[in-house]
């Protein structure tokens, strides 16, 4: 059962992160900053136009130097569309701390 408070893009795999469905402007922030924890869906391939594209969450973070990099896409997400759905209290603080609150479904 999931935590998530709000719909997620449908690639994302399950799990505490996550991207938040119709929010992201492609940036490309998550992808940079964590490659192969975020991916893209580059919706031009098939339509042309990037409407539709968007970032996922490809997998979950495994280590805590990748968490450490999920959370910098959290904070340094540009739009807020990637979000946290845990409720690990040192993970919503890292998050807090770059002042990206509003990006975790759960403030404990």
């Amino acid at each position: 059962m999931s935590n998530r408070k709000h719909e997620a893009e449908p690639e994302n795999v399950p799990g505490n992160f996550y991207v938040q469905r119709y929010q992201c402007v492609i940036c490309m922030r998550p992808v940079e900053v964590a490659p192969g924890i975020f991916g893209f869906h580059d919706a031009s391939v098939v339509s042309g136009s990037h409407g539709g594209s968007h970032c996922y969450v490809a997998r979950q973070p495994s280590s805590p130097a990748e968490v450490a990099l999920t959370i910098e896409a959290v904070t340094g997400s540009c739009c807020g569309a990637v979000r946290y759905s845990g409720t690990d209290r040192d993970i919503i603080a890292r998050i807090r701390a770059g002042e990206s609150a509003i990006s975790c479904d759960h403030l404990s």
